[in-house]
């Protein structure tokens, strides 16, 4: 109606637009000043613009629905971007919708998915994950404090790829603020997305934003003497049992935690290790740059000379992942002990 003011409000009497102004016997759009977060009932109050009296409610209501959020930011909390061996990580959410839940998928992350030691054109997208680079630093590793991953597709239409696991018991009820959704124990880098989903919706969203967690070696590797004496000025050797694929291992005097000279081992991976998966990932097959990662399958126990010893010295071992540069000091030590004569 010409000459009448219409105003929307939702179902807590609270204002969604500004007046307008109607036009005789035409349709008028109202648009909602206010952002929706979830479902809302709204409706319309309308009163003459030569008035001073309060607006009045009209019959009919609608209920406005609102999707699931893609957009929302997914992120991982410091303490969780480099977690144990054998750990669990955590992924956070912001913003959350509180009539919506949010159920955690997770792949291991592929060779082809590291950018930080590659050259070439970038991917459109980049995870970062910032790390702590071992002190001292081994002269054959380079200063690289930032692991580069590429960002998985995220499909528009709500659909999770085969090669994600479900994780069970990740499903989380949103709040209206920030929401932890915990992953199940981990032994390998996770590259995470986050389905969203609402009751009474057809489809599902994905968040266009993934997250990676980072995994270190596992520190459980079992160490062992070639002989437990040797004679002064004889040359020791530490074993290393159940020795991880892609893991650097480097032989330190456990007292200042300095490198032995030359004690470095790798069990390499093997090239079906390396290619896992990656052209269900949506990712173009390329040189990866990690040759030196690649090779025969070796058998354990790898050796760690110690060089010639004087007096009994107790060793620690530093283990590094070869790709990420993410490291741990394996949890036991080894003493080799030098005899009197």
């Amino acid at each position: 109606q010409a000459g009448v003011l219409y105003q929307l409000f939702d179902g807590a009497d609270q204002p969604l637009s500004d007046p307008s102004q109607g036009l005789e016997g035409q349709v008028i759009t109202i648009a909602s000043t206010e952002r929706l977060q979830e479902d809302t009932e709204v409706f319309v109050k309308a009163k003459r613009v030569d008035t001073d009296e309060p607006l009045e409610r009209l019959n009919n209501s609608v209920t406005i629905r609102v999707r699931a959020n893609p957009g929302l930011g997914v992120s991982v909390p410091p303490a969780s971007q480099v977690v144990d061996y054998g750990a669990a990580g955590m992924i956070e959410i912001a913003d959350s919708q509180a009539s919506v839940t949010y159920r955690l998928y997770s792949f291991p992350a592929e060779e082809l998915m590291y950018w930080q030691n590659r050259s070439g054109q970038l991917p459109a997208q980049l995870i970062d994950i910032p790390i702590d680079l071992p002190n001292p630093l081994p002269a054959d590793l380079p200063n690289q404090p930032v692991v580069r991953l590429a960002h998985p597709p995220i499909s528009e239409q709500g659909v999770i790829p085969a090669w994600y696991q479900q994780l069970s018991g990740s499903d989380t009820r949103g709040n209206g603020g920030v929401i932890s959704l915990a992953t199940p124990n981990l032994e390998a880098d996770q590259v995470c997305v986050v389905l969203a989903l609402k009751a009474g919706h057809q489809q599902p969203e994905v968040l266009r934003q993934a997250a990676a967690i980072l995994v270190r070696p596992n520190a459980e590797v079992q160490l062992s003497a070639r002989a437990a004496t040797v004679d002064s000025g004889s040359e020791g050797e530490v074993l290393l049992n159940n020795s991880q694929p892609g893991v650097k291992y480097y032989l330190r005097r456990h007292e200042d935690n300095s490198l032995v000279p030359g004690a470095r081992q790798m069990r390499p991976k093997t090239s079906a290790q390396v290619q896992g998966s990656e052209v269900q990932h949506g990712l173009d097959r390329m040189k990866v740059g990690v040759d030196l990662l690649v090779g025969p399958p070796a058998a354990d126990p790898l050796s760690l000379p110690t060089g010639p010893l004087t007096s009994s010295t107790t060793f620690n071992v530093l283990a590094v992942n070869a790709q990420t540069l993410v490291w741990t000091q394996l949890a036991s030590t080894l003493t080799i002990e030098v005899s009197a004569t």
